[in-house]
């Protein structure tokens, strides 16, 4: 299951020119992204904290139910 915020991270620190695209025109640039309308929002707003913010959500919205699969093994 690929992750889209995870992959236009990648996508960022593989090309320089997306993430001068990030800050010349950021609603181009996650259009091209299956994010929610708040990731959008937190991105565009930048800062550590929302950074933080959207690595945690979408870490739970991935591994959701995770915690019974390791129970099982």
């Amino acid at each position: 299951m690929s992750s889209p915020l995870f992959n236009l991270l990648a996508d960022l620190a593989k090309d320089s020119e997306k993430l001068q695209a990030l800050a010349s025109d950021p609603d181009s640039l996650l259009s091209q992204y299956e994010l929610t309308d708040e990731q959008k929002e937190l991105i565009k707003q930048g800062g550590e904290e929302n950074f933080i913010r959207l690595l945690v959500e979408e870490r739970a919205r991935r591994f959701q139910g995770g915690e019974e699969l390791v129970a099982c093994i």
